[in-house]
């Protein structure tokens, strides 16, 4: 599982679908509006085998889109702890970004040692490997992702 921290996005009213036929995934449709979505789909998937055997979906264009961080859900709570913030027990939620820099930056500034990776053996049943954390990507990601939500007027989400 993880947490994956982007710009807040709104749809267009824009709807696509990507059809995998020729082995990449190419653009099926472009449409305003779901109900014109849903009758292109059918329209596509009455002409494609692969999408009618395997699946092809609607997705809805965003007026923002990339600039994500994706962390692994036990390092979003290291990430919390480093930060000072708490990102909710449920690890989803929403911030103003100027709130968030707020935490950023000084955990920015402190140089601190990452968490080397370690292993726990429960005999005879399982290993649990930890790949170990390093704060300071996250923080650069973090605030750069800050600063464009910013310059958007868009809340930092993430969940």
């Amino acid at each position: 599982m993880s947490v994956t921290f982007s710009i807040e996005a709104l749809s267009t009213g824009v709807f696509t679908a990507a059809c995998y036929a020729s082995g990449e995934s190419i653009e099926a449709f472009r449409v305003d509006g779901y109900e014109a979505a849903k009758a292109a789909l059918v329209a596509h998937k009455a002409e494609c085998s692969e999408c009618e055997c395997y699946g092809c979906y609607i997705n809805a264009v965003l007026d923002v889109e990339g600039g994500e961080v994706n962390v692994a859900n036990a390092n979003a709570r290291h990430l919390g702890v480093v930060l000072g913030f708490d990102f909710g027990d449920e690890l989803c939620g929403s911030a103003d970004p100027s709130v968030l820099l707020g935490h950023v930056l000084p955990a920015m500034a402190f140089g601190r040692e990452p968490v080397a990776a370690h292993e726990t053996k429960i005999p005879g049943r399982a290993t649990f490997i930890d790949c170990g954390f390093d704060a300071d990507d996250y923080l650069a990601r973090l605030a750069d992702l800050c600063v464009e939500a910013e310059r958007l007027g868009r809340k930092v989400v993430w969940s």
